[in-house]
């Protein structure tokens, strides 16, 4: 696989050629049905030049091709929000042996210091610029409805308690936030906004690992994902975070009343994201988990937004 990437970097990249030694590090080799892609970064003369990635078996391809046209729209988003952090840039999609290999720029800084206000700061604040300019159509109360119920049906739920505290929360959520007369907007998630995936380049951000965004576009999804890794386990993140919170609604022209029923579709949601890694969907295993585990984040939510 090495020589082939390193022969297709020297067609393709001619400028490579002649400069130094090209080498590549392989990053992470994917397993399981859900995950078949293999990455390496290209270095010359010892800097790192290019983010490849590429699939184990070419039945795989359509999971690079699509990993590549969304980096194309999420450069495409980034254009239309005010404050631009740095993303990696698609340069190029070919085929090697049957495999297809994209290339990306790398994006150079150090890990993101979640410690450090003025980082965690300039996260909250792009994230509100950027779903401000990129919300879209709105999802209706029927929509939302259909989308909880679609869910239900993934998830096989066999258990009559579980079944009932999810359908009644549900009712609960969308009641507070509207009921029939509630929308939506949609706000495309980058959908794995983890510290991991976050670089401090100076005097700005770094974002990597654009391969599922638009998957999700329920509002508050990466907000919630950022905060539920920052906050520490003893806290309450709704508590820690909750101008935060306040602040992101608003700034997708919507009020407290809705944080519910968001916070009940980013734990369902979360749960989806877990069994199609896992490749596992009739799981009573699962659902008794995420039950539980929605209990006690609907009462450190309520302990937060009392009313």
């Amino acid at each position: 696989m090495m020589q082939r990437l390193k022969a297709l970097l020297l067609e393709r990249e001619a400028a490579v050629e002649g400069r130094g030694r090209l080498s590549l590090i392989k990053l992470h080799n994917g397993v399981g049905f859900r995950n078949p892609k293999v990455s390496f970064i290209a270095f010359v003369d010892g800097q790192p030049e290019y983010f490849l990635k590429t699939v184990r078996f070419p039945a795989d391809n359509q999971v690079i091709r699509r990993a590549h046209e969304r980096l194309e729209v999420a450069n495409l988003a980034i254009g239309t929000a005010g404050a631009k952090p740095t993303l990696p840039k698609p340069l190029w999609l070919e085929s090697v042996d049957g495999f297809d290999v994209s290339a990306e720029s790398i994006v150079s800084g150090r890990p993101l210091d979640i410690n450090n206000d003025r980082e965690r700061s300039a996260v909250f604040d792009w994230l509100n610029v950027f779903c401000a300019a990129t919300k879209d159509a709105a999802y209706s109360a029927r929509e939302l409805e259909d989308f909880f119920t679609r869910l239900m049906a993934i998830f096989k739920v066999q258990d009559n308690e579980i079944a009932e505290y999810w359908q009644r929360t549900f009712a609960g959520c969308m009641q507070r936030a509207g009921g029939q007369n509630l929308s939506l907007p949609r706000a495309p998630a980058h959908g794995d906004f983890t510290p991991a995936n976050i670089l401090w380049c100076g005097a700005g951000l770094g974002l990597i690992d654009w391969d599922r965004y638009g998957d999700i576009d329920m509002p508050l999804f990466d907000l919630l994902t950022f905060t539920e890794r920052v906050a520490k386990k003893s806290e309450n993140q709704f508590y820690v975070f909750k101008s935060q919170i306040l602040s992101h609604v608003k700034a997708l022209g919507l009020d407290a009343s809705t944080i519910p029923l968001l916070v009940f579709f980013y734990i369902l949601l979360s749960d989806w994201r877990k069994r199609e890694k896992m490749f596992v969907w009739e799981s009573d295993s699962f659902n008794k988990d995420t039950y539980l585990l929605m209990q006690e984040i609907m009462a450190m939510l309520k302990a937060a937004f009392p009313s």
